[in-house]
């Protein structure tokens, strides 16, 4: 009988730390939403700026939107990724370049990169590649020497990469 009541008791705490497992998974996934959910929000109201006061504001905001991105992309799920580049994307697009001193262009051009060298997901690589192109587009930063190291370090990256909207994007770059 001792036996029977170990093995159950054994069988039972496996059971309840599979249950606890599957919970804290399930918990991750919520976050993950919600932290993509918020991204994807912030990124359809990025405000293009009318006034000095208003450019002052845009300015700080882009100041903690780029150190939010770059906190929370690393080892994120990949739609969190694709929620933070698609911010960044509508940053770096605003049309309003002075809101992107050197250091956030900076920012925002290593994660992009970083994400253009994403292994196993190509959203995630067309996400990144899509910032670096609207950056490029848009000139951002005091000089092309600010996004020009990420620009190349992700075209090494996505050498190979036969995705054709990697390869139509790679040609605006050029």
């Amino acid at each position: 009988t001792t036996t029977t009541t170990t093995t159950t008791s054994i069988g039972g705490s496996a059971k309840e730390d599979r249950k606890a497992k599957l919970e804290e998974i399930h918990r991750q996934k919520e976050e993950d939403i919600m932290t993509a959910y918020v991204f994807t929000s912030l990124s359809q109201c990025w405000p293009p700026a009318v006034n000095d006061a208003m450019k002052a504001a845009q300015r700080q905001h882009a100041e903690w939107l780029s150190q939010a991105c770059a906190a929370t992309y690393l080892g994120a799920a990949w739609h969190v990724q694709v929620a933070v580049l698609k911010l960044m994307h509508s940053m770096a697009s605003c049309g309003d370049a002075s809101a992107l001193n050197d250091a956030i262009v900076e920012r925002l051009a290593q994660v992009a990169a970083s994400c253009c060298a994403d292994p196993k997901y190509t959203k995630v690589r067309v996400a990144g590649l899509q910032v670096l192109v609207a950056m490029h587009e848009q000139s951002v930063g005091s000089s092309p020497s600010v996004r020009q190291p990420y620009i190349a370090k992700a075209l090494a990256a996505l050498q190979n990469d036969t995705e054709p909207r990697i390869l139509t994007l790679k040609l605006k770059l050029k």
